[in-house]
């Protein structure tokens, strides 16, 4: 599996579980260098998440998916003036 492309392992990872992801980067470095990748985890952050973002009101800026995934889980977002979460 060390020879596939990363392009090809972040398709394949992509389509696995959040739990599966993380446990495949124990496997080599190209899997955690996969496992870590935006790609992968551009698949667990909601679809609309740029779209909350702008409608928070306050714009947060994350140097990668896996933080704002994490960001996500741990905090909510307050849309629309707060009416909304």
């Amino acid at each position: 599996m060390d020879g596939l492309p990363e392009g090809c392992m972040s398709k394949i990872l992509s389509r696995t579980s959040l739990k599966d992801a993380a446990r495949s980067s124990a496997v080599s470095l190209i899997f955690l260098s996969t496992a870590e990748s935006d790609n992968i985890w551009e698949t667990f952050v909601p679809s609309d998440y740029q779209q909350a973002n702008s409608r928070s009101g306050s714009f947060m800026v994350f140097p990668s998916k896996k933080q704002l995934y994490f960001s996500l889980c741990d905090s909510s977002i307050l849309l629309d003036g707060g009416k909304l979460v």
